[in-house]
């Protein structure tokens, strides 16, 4: 049996965490009882960039008032990113309801997109909102190693979510903070004795068969007005809408009632 993980691999900045982090998610969290819940704040358009609009706003706040039957909530956050068209971007919050604080870190060190502060402002008013704006990417730390610090985003909000973690159990003297060069090291030390599972031949899949018709292609002017679209939204920003508060209101509106059904349907499980 050999190592799952390389270390090269795992030091690699553009490792696609989303799709390799069970094993460090259950080294992380799971050993310690943390469930983490991945959370998209955005709306899909064109299924290229996504935008933080009414509805995923009130998508988001349905989530957070479902979950408010816990005491504690970790959240993986997936935005829609503010600097690179058609590039997400993962941020950590936790929400500890027992003491009305909401826990947040990007870790680019910035602070809340400003529709999200806004909206939680009047979904939860009553809650804190404390916001750790110690950064943790850099574009370049070592000149020898240009990447080092780049795309490790959904990597740091995994460590972001432990130390949220650690300060709302009363274990600050355990958090570690670290920069993504740092973590990266740490989440090798902890991968590389995984191993791999062997791996079972299993039959070559059939291929489809082919089937007489016309594909439709879409022309160059509709290729053209499909990305004009998907800049127009990457560029969108929910506060610059001249009824902003509005529509902040009718996305906390929706929020509710969505919550409100849910409780409903709850309740009809029950009873049956």
């Amino acid at each position: 049996m050999v190592a799952k993980y390389k270390e090269e691999d795992v030091l690699n900045t553009r490792l696609t965490w989303n799709e390799k982090s069970d094993d460090l998610d259950n080294i992380l969290f799971k050993q310690n009882g943390i469930s983490v819940k991945r959370l998209s704040v955005e709306s899909c358009i064109h299924g290229a960039q996504s935008k933080i609009d009414v509805d995923a706003l009130a998508n988001f706040g349905t989530r957070l008032l479902n979950d408010q039957n816990t005491n504690q909530n970790y959240y993986s956050l997936l935005l829609p990113s503010q600097e690179c068209f058609c590039g997400s971007h993962a941020v950590a919050m936790a929400v500890d309801n027992k003491n009305k604080t909401i826990y947040y870190h990007d870790s680019h060190g910035v602070d809340m997109r400003k529709e999200m502060k806004d909206f939680l402002g009047l979904l939860l008013p009553e809650y804190k909102i404390d916001i750790n704006h110690s950064k943790q990417q850099e574009d370049v730390i070592n000149p020898f190693v240009s990447e080092e610090n780049d795309n490790s985003c959904v990597l740091l909000t995994k460590y972001n979510l432990r130390d949220m973690w650690y300060k709302i159990t009363g274990q600050e003297d355990k958090i570690c903070n670290y920069s993504s060069l740092e973590a990266r090291k740490d989440a090798w030390n902890k991968l590389k004795d995984i191993q791999k599972e062997e791996i079972v031949q299993s039959a070559a899949p059939s291929k489809p068969a082919f089937k007489f018709g016309i594909k439709k292609v879409q022309s160059q002017e509709a290729i053209a007005a499909e990305k004009e679209s998907e800049k127009a939204d990457f560029k969108y920003r929910l506060y610059n809408e001249p009824n902003y508060t509005d529509l902040l209101q009718n996305a906390v509106s929706k929020a509710k009632a969505n919550h409100l059904a849910y409780c409903k349907q709850l309740m009809v499980q029950k009873i049956r």
